[in-house]
């Protein structure tokens, strides 16, 4: 598929925005672009997505936000991540706050709360030190039972 801006290189950034607010379900905003056009709409995201994954070193498959001490005002730092650390990310982060992820799905479907509780907000707030001291315990324990 070619990129829906430049119409010239392979799209390889598949991105979808949910809009949320009041009133009825808004259909979701669907880009298919390649890195280099996306680094024009969103150069700091794109920065992102060319690094490696920050636990293992591996090949960029996502992003998450690493919550800060103030989630609920602050966006946070923006993490590249593997395909296997992004599960466990995800993993980890659910524990601490359950159902945190479901918002996602909620703002695509027009079903339920758009955004996270107060409750999810509450759970993560200063988790960043824990999310990031789980996951380099988690990939130091990957990597040891790897070359076993």
């Amino acid at each position: 598929m070619l990129c829906q801006k430049c119409h010239q290189r392979e799209a390889t950034v598949h991105t979808t925005n949910y809009f949320a607010g009041a009133g009825p379900p808004q259909t979701p905003a669907s880009m298919d672009l390649c890195i280099e056009c996306f680094a024009e709409v969103d150069p700091k995201r794109a920065a992102v997505m060319k690094r490696p994954c920050r636990y293992c070193g591996g090949e960029f498959a996502s992003h998450r936000t690493l919550p800060t001490a103030n989630v609920a005002d602050d966006q946070g730092e923006e993490i590249s991540l593997c395909m296997r650390c992004e599960a466990e990310f995800n993993s980890f982060v659910e524990k601490m706050a359950p159902g945190f992820f479901n918002f996602v799905k909620h703002m695509a479907t027009g079903t339920g709360p758009s955004m996270p509780t107060i409750e999810q907000i509450e759970a993560l707030a200063g988790a960043a030190s824990r999310v990031d001291a789980h996951m380099k315990q988690w990939v130091s324990q990957r990597t040891s039972n790897d070359t076993v």
